[in-house]
């Protein structure tokens, strides 16, 4: 496992990130499903701290870089009766964001706003609290935005999560609905309102 924690965009290089694990779906069944395309060199499957279940996703590592190309040339891909999607791992440290000005700015912009997702549907009993407390099972939530109606004071029944990383929003939306507190709740990938202009303005106003 040390070769995937370590340092260095060199490391990313043969390594592919791979979402939508079933969660039966073990790290020798990730590992022995690749190895047709090439030496499998690390494989781990991602999990939950708390309770050591899989979060769905994981990271392959091949000995020839070249197999990536392989395995995205191969879709789809299906492991353990569901789809997988495997996608490469860029280096982040070899792509300079700040030589390529607008693109690199707004491509920066937008991936800074897709860790976030739309909840619609919460019980009126369930709290910030609770929502943080269902949602880190994908992940680790950095933000919870809880919408309330200004007059009356009490939640309109819809809100916003952010998580740490964009694998944790790619789990959270794969399943659509989810059951809290016995009620089914809708989540989806949460647009940036200033996706479709480039000037950044006052978020409160209606248009």
């Amino acid at each position: 496992v040390a070769a995937m924690n370590s340092v260095g965009g060199a490391d990313e290089i043969g390594k592919l990130f791979v979402g939508g694990l079933d969660w039966s779906t073990t790290q020798e069944t990730l590992r022995s499903y690749f190895s047709q395309y090439g030496e499998v060199v690390d494989c781990v499957i991602m999990k939950d701290k708390t309770t050591n279940q899989s979060r769905g996703f994981g990271f392959v590592k091949f000995k020839d870089p070249n197999c990536v190309g392989t395995v995205l040339a191969s879709r789809p891909h299906t492991l353990d009766g569901r789809n997988i999607d495997p996608k490469p791992c860029t280096p982040r440290g070899m792509q300079p964001e700040r030589t390529r000005p607008k693109e690199g700015w707004k491509g920066s912009r937008s991936d800074s706003k897709s860790h976030k997702i739309f909840v619609g549907g919460i019980p009126h009993n369930c709290g910030e609290t609770e929502l943080r407390e269902y949602f880190k099972k994908f992940g680790v939530v950095t933000e919870v935005v809880m919408i309330y109606d200004a007059e009356k004071q009490r939640p309109r029944g819809f809100g916003f999560i952010t998580f740490e990383d964009e694998q944790s929003v790619d789990q959270a939306v794969n399943m659509h609905f989810h059951d809290i507190m016995g009620k089914k709740v809708e989540v989806k990938r949460a647009e940036p309102r200033d996706s479709k202009s480039q000037t950044p303005g006052p978020t409160g106003t209606s248009q």
